[in-house]
């Protein structure tokens, strides 16, 4: 924590964006002045799941639990057992533990596991009042996309993506191919392919510097061979078929006698196709086209990128497990000074820690602050909210109008006080109860500068906090509370 405060307090006195953006990583954001632009949330496929994923979230947010409650209704019928006694298993049970991993490495299971926890992590951000402009999902993640934009509801997607993984897996050849992860400039995997012999294509283009490549298998075989004699990292990915190739192109026809009895409607919001890299048809018949070919057509998720840039998208959130396509927005639009990427949820850095980064970032990014997102509709804000979920309690000075939150703040009380509910969840984290009510409330100075955002022990502060050197520069305080 100390060589964080550090870092931040150097980044703050250098000034410098590029120091800035390395802390995001580490839970510090800064930003000023209005959004940069339009929001658009990006939703991960079969590869981002792990054991567990949600269960924490499940415990404390009712949206979360009721997801996975409706992914159970929907699910049981079809898998025999609800879906969750496959997405959760004990912690200390190592043996249980590495079962539950390979079973939920099956297609049929992951994708609409993964579908549940995109959804419910969507679900969650709308509780805190964050909304998407548009969306994009990478592979099985179109659906989750299909379901914020309009276009389907939850549980007639996750009978489709069940429907999508159970037909995959069915596909039968000699060769079933392979697939391989590669860390090269997409000019390089486009050559390197050509000097196969065999059927190996790019089969999702991630990023500038990386791809993954599938085919048949010796052919695939071929090509990572190949990659690391020109010094480039070519890994194999443990997966069933070759997705997103001609080899499975079979199961196209199965999955769009699926579509043709489900309830798809036309978008209410922009969404970008894995196919083409572009915006989404908006007639029913030309929707289902899509979602048919997609099973074995390439991701173009570059093209997906600068169109959404394009089209005035500046900040972008991962909403779903771990970091993958936070990564390939920081590749492709990393150079990009007015973009921000924030990721949602990840198991290293703690399911409630990681959400509460992002509200951190979004709030940093200026999407809570004014307008939309601001999370009120006739109920505490979303910094409140979370604050008592936390057991921080905010002081609610009157307000006369809905405005952001703003004059609100926590000092540290001992953990087992009993004072708000979560105190005694708290995990070891730090809990909060109101400033005894005969302190004058601390008013945020309104002079211009920065507005810096910082995250400590899972929940996201800011103060504004003007710099000892009189600039009028705000940098995150990692001893104070939230001011916001």
């Amino acid at each position: 924590m100390l060589d964080r405060i550090s870092k931040a307090r150097k980044a703050a006195g250098f000034d410098n964006p590029a120091a800035w953006k390395a802390l995001q990583g580490q839970g510090v954001f800064r930003g000023s002045g209005a959004k940069p632009g339009k929001i658009a949330f990006l939703f991960p496929g079969q590869g981002s799941q792990y054991i567990n994923m949600g269960r924490l979230l499940a415990e404390r947010e009712p949206a979360v639990a009721q997801v996975f409650k409706d992914a159970d209704a929907v699910m049981t019928p079809i898998l025999g057992k609800p879906l969750t006694s496959f997405i959760f298993a004990d912690g200390a049970d190592p043996e249980a533990m590495k079962k539950a991993e390979l079973t939920l490495m099956q297609t049929a299971i992951t994708q609409p596991a993964m579908l549940t926890m995109d959804t419910a992590l969507y679900k969650l951000l709308a509780e805190y009042g964050f909304a998407p402009d548009m969306v994009m999902g990478h592979s099985l993640g179109e659906y989750a996309a299909l379901i914020a934009a309009g276009i389907m509801p939850f549980a007639h997607a996750l009978e489709a993506s069940a429907a999508r993984g159970a037909e995959m897996t069915k596909v039968s050849m000699d060769d079933n191919g392979w697939m391989a992860a590669v860390m090269a400039p997409l000019e390089v995997v486009e050559a390197t392919l050509k000097e196969v012999g065999g059927y190996a294509v790019a089969a999702n283009i991630n990023s500038y510097n990386q791809a993954v490549v599938g085919g048949a298998s010796k052919a695939v075989e071929q090509a990572i061979q190949r990659f690391e004699q020109k010094g480039f990292r070519a890994m194999r990915i443990p997966v069933s078929h070759a997705f997103h190739t001609r080899i499975v192109a079979p199961a196209s026809a199965p999955l769009r006698k699926v579509l043709d009895r489900l309830s798809i409607s036309s978008p209410t919001l922009p969404l970008v196709a894995n196919v083409t890299g572009d915006i989404y048809p908006t007639g029913v018949e030309e929707i289902k086209d899509i979602l048919e070919l997609q099973i074995a057509s390439p991701v173009q998720w570059v093209k997906g990128l600068e169109t959404m840039y394009r089209e005035g998208v500046r900040c972008f959130v991962e909403v779903g497990p771990k970091r993958a396509l936070k990564g390939f927005v920081d590749d492709v639009l990393g150079d990009k000074p007015d973009v921000w990427s924030i990721l949602t949820n990840h198991p290293k850095n703690g399911e409630i820690e990681s959400f509460n980064q992002a509200l951190c970032g979004l709030f940093a990014a200026g999407y809570g602050v004014e307008g939309r997102g601001a999370g009120w509709s006739g109920r505490a804000n979303c910094c409140a909210r979370r604050c008592r979920r936390a057991g921080r309690l905010p002081v609610q000075n009157e307000v006369k109008k809905v405005q952001p939150c703003r004059n609100r703040q926590w000092i540290p009380i001992t953990p087992g006080s009993g004072i708000g509910p979560g105190v005694e969840q708290a995990s070891g984290q730090p809990a909060f109860r109101p400033r005894p009510r005969t302190a004058p409330p601390i008013r945020p100075q309104r002079r211009a500068g920065r507005l810096d955002h910082h995250h400590r022990h899972g929940v996201g502060s800011a103060r504004r906090q003007q710099a000892g050197d009189g600039s009028g520069q705000r940098a995150a305080h990692p001893a104070r509370r939230t001011v916001c």
